[in-house]
């Protein structure tokens, strides 16, 4: 071997561990690409919840979720004191639910059954005492409940059948379920609201049947709002409780008089 040789031999030998020890580290560098968790709110608010349950759990499974996971239930938040995570809200009264549901309601759902009304579509808002696995969740839509929009924490409006409700009432997941009330739907009036127009926010979007019931009500819509689902109404404060009663109102807000800051 010529000097040369054994000169190039060392120098090769001893980059070789550096060189080496570069790759690895470069291996070592590249992202892990990380699972991402199914969007289930993506499934909420369906027109067919049956078929949204199918799909949901086509999209867990190709995931690899844990269909059984429960998220951890969090009933404090460290800054805030006032805090309680089973408290309803709605524009009329705000309430932490001691039973499951009320006497009342109990006995109109055990009525439907009784008349063979087991299917009627009921609007609710369904309390939940912890969260929900994607199992329970599936479960739920493929009995027929359609969910809408959160109202606090725990608790969302829903459409469900009369049947469904009443069976729930042993779930062990339930914290309370009841109607959502017509009453519900507004706050009182003040002498701010303007007599000539309101605000309708629909559970649903804007469709043509929703327009339908209030021309019924000799109501005009005068414009519609698709990123919040709301219409333009020519109803003043007078008129909201005949809205209300619309099943598919989700809320009634004012619209102030002109010059009123």
């Amino acid at each position: 071997m010529t000097r040369r040789s054994s000169l190039a031999l060392v120098v090769l030998l001893t980059c070789l561990p550096c060189f080496l020890g570069s790759m690895v580290s470069g291996a070592q560098e590249i992202p892990r690409k990380e699972k991402k968790g199914v969007n289930v709110l993506k499934y909420f608010g369906a027109s067919d919840p049956r078929h949204a349950a199918e799909e949901l759990e086509r999209a867990a499974i190709e995931n690899g979720s844990d269909l059984d996971y429960i998220e951890p239930t969090q009933l404090s938040i460290p800054d805030d004191k006032k805090y309680e995570p089973f408290r309803i809200s709605t524009a009329r009264r705000t309430f932490i639910p001691t039973q499951v549901a009320d006497d009342e309601f109990r006995s109109e759902l055990t009525r439907l059954k009784q008349e063979g009304k087991e299917n009627s579509p009921l609007i609710c808002i369904l309390q939940t005492n912890r969260h929900l696995s994607l199992r329970e969740t599936i479960s739920l839509l493929r009995s027929g409940i359609t969910f809408y929009e959160d109202i606090s924490d725990f608790a969302r409006i829903v459409k469900i059948p009369a049947g469904v409700a009443l069976e729930m009432l042993n779930a062990p997941y339930l914290g309370w379920i009841g109607e959502f009330k017509a009453t519900d739907k507004y706050a009182p009036p003040n002498e701010s609201d303007s007599d000539q127009a309101s605000y309708v926010e629909s559970l649903e979007g804007d469709k043509p049947k929703f327009r339908s019931d209030m021309k019924s009500l000799g109501i005009e819509v005068l414009d519609y709002y698709p990123l919040t689902k709301t219409y333009l109404v020519s109803a003043g404060r007078n008129r909201r409780s005949d809205i209300a009663a619309l099943w598919w109102v989700r809320s009634i807000s004012a619209v102030e008089k002109p010059g009123i800051l």
